[in-house]
Formats: structure tokens, sequence, C-alpha cells
């Protein structure tokens, strides 16, 4: 990671309601030198954790110090490029949910 800034996930979940998957670590892996990019998908979980059900990607963060939290709906792309560039962010601007943005 860049001496610039630190983006750690703390928590990660997928699925809707109490019926959902734990992703941190999927997601910590995927966050890899500033760069994100994950659909928010079945697949991700390896199952459907809530079936028939619209899901949604939730994953807090801390960006520089500062606790985020940022939701992605199911189908779409949870995108985050050089964020360790942005020492001067308090916030996850850069976490784009294609096609709307959802950040904290």
């Amino acid at each position: 990671m860049s001496a610039t800034g630190k983006l750690e996930i703390v928590r990660a979940n997928y699925g809707a309601g109490d019926k959902t998957a734990d992703l941190t670590e999927k997601i910590r892996a995927a966050a890899v030198g500033g760069v994100l990019n994950v659909r928010a998908e079945n697949s991700l979980a390896d199952k459907d954790p809530a079936p028939n059900i619209k899901k949604t990607l939730v994953v807090d963060y801390l960006l520089n110090g500062v606790r985020g939290t940022t939701t992605t709906p199911e189908g779409e792309t949870l995108s985050a490029f050089g964020l360790l560039n942005c020492p001067s962010r308090s916030r996850l601007d850069l976490f784009a949910s294609a096609p709307r943005n959802q950040a904290a």
C-alpha cells in the first residue's frame, strides 16, 4: 500500500435482511493497491444467500482513518480506483456503483 493513504475493509456482507453472506475476506483480497472492482452477484458469495430476493453488497471501510459505508445493489459493480493516491480523501467519493453512486 502507498504511504499516502490507507483503505481498510472493515466488513462486507451480501444479501437481504438477515439472510447474508460474510464477504469480508473476499473484498479485502480484492482491494489491492487502491483498486477495487467487484460485481455484486451470487457467485461472489458462492451461493445465493437470499433466493428470489434482491440483494445488496454492503461494505464498511476506513479510508485514511475515517469510517464509511457504501452499498451496491445486486447486479451492479462496486469500483474504486486510485484511492491510495488521494491522501486528502476522507470518504470513498471514488467508490461508484454503476450506474449510480451510493457512497457514504
